[in-house]
């Protein structure tokens, strides 16, 4: 059964909400004026309020403000706020966040996430997305960063080295992968849908190409590869229609909503209306 969610045992709820994320055993809430409230378990600092303390009722995330895009990684929470910097709090042992060279293991306040080589504050960014252990980031220019674990090649970087700063994501010859529409990092695995492209072939004919990039564990199949083996370096996969929003869980099911659903729910949207 659901419940409506409190702010305190007095019965105030919890409103004016526009996005949900949550990790294991932590939830999180934006509200409409970029506040982000947490409450659950917060062993690793995941809430963001300077405790370690579990919160049975949400408490306002503290250092943050104009947030309007936050996902939750396993033990620790990406926020994105309208100047395209990366705040995040909670576990950083592999250095998900992206904060230092040493992978400081638990922080209890939001931190900015560090540029490349870790000497300013990353910007540019227009979206993020928690993995396990890991990072995607969606720059303004459509190119992709990644930062953290990198066991299975998730970070698209051709190795499986651990970085604590975030790194390109290249394509399997080296090139920086570009044209990317939305990213998906959950469990030790990264999707990157790409925009159409019209390219002009052999017959000098104009074709459209549609797909996405995949990377890492590959166990349950969860890549579309037709196979469970793990990607190391980003391949490649070809699609039959525009794929507008990607969409997982931690154990790599995922799902994609293309051009002719959108558009259905879109009809779907007007009729609603009209009526």
């Amino acid at each position: 059964e659901f419940v409506q969610v409190k702010l305190t045992e007095n019965g105030d709820f919890l409103e004016n909400i526009i996005a949900i994320s949550a990790s294991e055993y932590s939830s999180y809430a934006l509200t409409e004026n970029g506040e982000v409230y947490s409450w659950g378990y917060n062993y690793y600092g995941q809430l963001g309020d300077n405790t370690r303390s579990n919160r049975a009722y949400p408490v306002k995330m503290k250092k943050v403000e104009c947030i309007f895009q936050i996902d939750a990684g396993s033990n620790n929470v990406l926020m994105l706020d309208a100047n395209g910097t990366v705040w995040g709090c909670g576990y950083n042992y592999y250095g998900q966040l992206g904060l230092s060279e040493n992978g400081s293991t638990y922080n209890y306040l939001p931190e900015q996430m560090k540029n490349e080589d870790g000497t300013d504050i990353l910007r540019n960014i227009k979206k993020v997305s928690s993995g396990y252990h890991h990072s995607l980031l969606l720059k303004e220019d459509n190119t992709v960063l990644a930062t953290g674990e990198n066991s299975y090649g998730q970070l698209g970087t051709n190795d499986t080295t651990r970085y604590y700063f975030p790194k390109q994501v290249l394509d399997s010859e080296g090139n920086k992968i570009e044209n990317i529409k939305d990213i998906l990092a959950k469990g030790s695995s990264s999707i990157l849908t790409s925009k159409t492209l019209t390219e002009i072939n052999e017959n000098k004919e104009e074709i459209t190409k549609n797909g996405m990039y995949v990377l890492g564990q590959n166990y349950s199949g969860g890549l579309f590869t037709n196979d469970k083996n793990t990607r190391k370096k980003a391949e490649f996969i070809e699609t039959n229609e525009e794929l507008i929003v990607v969409a997982g869980t931690e154990i790599n099911l995922v799902w994609f909503i293309h051009q002719d659903i959108m558009q259905m729910v879109k009809k779907a949207k007007i009729q609603l209306f009209l009526q």
